[in-house]
């Protein structure tokens, strides 16, 4: 017996032995040292360390760079402070950005040189720095044209309630009978303010003989930002007035369609058909007004436009298929899916290719679901580039 335990005793130690170096090569492998962990550890503290010194690097070069601008728009020369005070735009801390844009204030109350003046009142209206308002208010009496439509833009953009009626009074005492980028800026910042007020004025305007044509056109189209206020019966009348000037006929179907007047889309259809009614060169003559009226009915969801959208595609002028392109994407309509994937992928004009494919996608569609045309087969025909206006269809 005592033969017997004395054998499996050494059994075991026989197995014991054998195995404890296998198992203690795995426990090695899994464990890791204390100088492999310091060393991790380490290597982890360095990497947040790097990450902490470089944000404290990149702020510190924005703040060298906001002390840069400060300086340079104090003592530099005219066109470094105007490129100076453009960087501003750059500056990503909201802080600096603020004291920066304070800044401007009062640049635009005490700089004699007009260029410099109109990029701060121009920086300030971007920055929506509503601090400088009171300060382009009084810009509005600057001796230089180009500083007063900087304050123009700038007070439209920041909504600045105090500038409406000012600027109203401005646009009254404007000498219509003469373009200027002035009455431009001032009609197109009403328009925006959406002055109902100027109602009338405008109407007496457009029908006044001395007024420009820009001028009347640009007035007609501030007519389709007045929303309720608007003379939407004075639309349809210039709009069906065969002596009109066929371009102001076009603004006042476009704003009879912004002000979404689907109660004059059988006004519009009317002049449509009396156009199409035309011998082929004065129906030519008329096309761009043709174009205004369908892109009207397009935006104002009527069914009469789609056939004629897409006899509008088969146009040789790429501007005319690029117009009726993204006038169709508007409309998302299911029908126009297979002339859209012709034009993604046999149009000769890229940027009527670029526009179907747009509105593809839109419309759930992606550039690789439908069937390519063949390098070979894009190359037959005529080639081109961007949209041209030289001709009408």
């Amino acid at each position: 017996m005592k033969a017997k335990v004395k054998y499996i005793l050494t059994i075991a130690m026989v197995f014991g032995m054998s195995a404890t170096p296998a198992l203690l090569s795995a426990q090695a492998k899994n464990a890791k040292t204390p100088s492999v962990a310091k060393k991790e550890a380490k290597a982890a503290e360095t990497a947040e360390e790097k990450e902490r010194k470089q944000k404290e690097k990149r702020a510190e070069n924005e703040k060298k760079r906001a002390e840069w601008i400060e300086k340079t728009i104090q003592f530099g020369i005219n066109k470094d402070r105007r490129e100076a005070i453009t960087m501003i735009l750059a500056i990503k801390d909201d802080g600096l950005k603020r004291r920066l844009g304070d800044r401007l204030a009062d640049v635009i109350r005490n700089e004699t040189d007009p260029e410099v003046k109109a990029k701060a009142i121009t920086v300030a209206g971007d920055l929506k720095n509503s601090t400088s308002a009171p300060a382009m208010m009084d810009a509005l009496g600057d001796d230089s044209e180009d500083v007063q439509i900087a304050a123009i833009n700038s007070l439209k953009n920041l909504r600045h309630g105090p500038a409406r009626s000012v600027l109203a009074e401005k646009l009254k005492k404007s000498d219509l009978s003469k373009d200027s980028n002035l009455t431009e800026s001032l009609i197109t910042a009403m328009g925006e303010f959406q002055a109902g007020e100027l109602a009338e004025f405008a109407k007496a305007a457009i029908k006044d003989t001395k007024t420009t044509r820009t001028i009347r056109g640009s007035l007609t189209m501030f007519m389709g930002k007045l929303g309720s206020a608007a003379p939407k019966d004075f639309l349809v009348e210039l709009l069906k007035d065969e002596d009109e000037d066929r371009d102001v006929r076009g603004y006042a179907a476009n704003s009879l369609a912004r002000l979404d007047a689907r109660d004059k889309a059988k006004d519009i259809d009317a002049v449509i058909t009396v156009i199409e009614s035309y011998p082929f060169k004065k129906r030519k003559e008329h096309y761009t007004l043709y174009i205004y009226c369908v892109a009207a009915l397009a935006k104002l969801g009527d069914e009469k436009a789609y056939p004629r959208l897409v006899d509008a595609l088969k146009s040789d002028n790429s501007m005319v298929r690029l117009r009726a392109v993204r006038l169709l994407k508007d409309m998302k309509d299911q029908r126009t899916i297979d002339i859209l994937k012709y034009k993604r992928d046999y149009d000769p004009s890229q940027a009527v290719q670029k526009a179907a494919r747009e509105a593809l996608e839109e419309m759930g569609i992606s550039s690789d679901s439908g069937e390519k045309a063949p390098d070979a087969a894009r190359k037959t025909g005529r080639e081109e580039g961007a949209p041209d206006e030289s001709s009408e269809k």
